[in-house]
């Protein structure tokens, strides 16, 4: 299996897609900080604020408590 990252503003994008890549990226990161048990799993599983990638698992998990974008 190819492990692949996936950009913040890419994934940004697919929940906000009537937004500018900077606007749905803000909202996307927005709704991760106002949501404590998802940024807790995100730091548990290496995330920083600098990052502009997610990892796979990290991708899981934002879909998992934001639902799936790609629906």
């Amino acid at each position: 299996m190819k492990c692949s990252f996936t950009s913040k503003t890419d994934l940004a994008r697919s929940y906000f897609p009537n937004h500018s890549d900077s606007g749905a990226r803000r909202l996307l990161m927005d709704t991760i900080a106002s949501t404590p048990p998802l940024i807790s799993m995100l730091h548990e599983l290496g995330y920083s604020k600098e990052q502009h990638f997610f990892t796979p698992r990290q991708v899981e998990m934002v879909i998992e408590y934001l639902g799936n974008p790609f629906k």
